[in-house]
């Protein structure tokens, strides 16, 4: 039997089949956990966003357009609760994330830094930099943090990308050049 694809799922969930949400919610909360841990820096608020994004989904399956990418959509809501739950809880504080707790979460990761395991001192250097690579992450604003984490940890495309943001390709592209630029600046690499 064929694996089902995220729009058929959909359309099942449309017909009352909550087994077609349970497969979607396997398929992409580990993907939706990675993504606003990485956006909001809060592991409570981060679990709080995926419960939160997956009751949208069913709760607005409806309006789903048929012809969309799945997980393009996916993603949009993912963002704009993040955004929204960030903004209300005043996210600002820089918690110090356990790597493992992130890296446990899926088999995917495109890393912005190399990964370096020579000695104990390079690791303990590695460790340090992606310390302050999170912390400079969750100081860029809104629109730049989340074309980096979708990029770069979550492996999407840019044209995926522009329409979880709901912008244009060269808007994506601007959007991780200026992206970049501030996480280097902050990191003072």
């Amino acid at each position: 039997m064929a694996v089902p694809s995220d729009e058929q799922l959909l359309a099942a969930l449309l017909e009352d089949d909550e087994n077609a949400l349970r497969v979607l919610v396997d398929r992409y909360a580990s993907s939706i956990y990675r993504f606003a841990l990485r956006f909001c820096n809060d592991q409570t608020l981060a679990e709080d966003i995926s419960q939160e994004v997956f009751l949208r989904v069913y709760r607005y399956a409806r309006q789903f357009h048929p012809g969309r990418v799945f997980k393009a959509w996916l993603f949009a809501i993912a963002r704009n609760v993040s955004i929204d739950l960030a903004r209300a809880a005043r996210v600002r504080r820089f918690e110090s994330l356990d790597e493992s707790d992130i890296e446990n979460q899926g088999p995917r990761r495109q890393a912005l830094l190399p990964v370096a395991e020579s000695t104990v001192q390079d690791r303990y250097i590695q460790q340090e930099t992606e310390q302050a690579l999170r912390r400079a992450l969750h100081d860029l604003p809104e629109n730049q943090r989340s074309s980096i984490i979708l990029r770069y940890y979550e492996g999407m495309a840019v044209k995926d990308i522009a329409v979880v943001m709901d912008c244009s390709v060269s808007a994506v592209e601007s959007l991780l050049i200026r992206a970049k630029r501030n996480l280097a600046k902050s990191m003072e690499l």
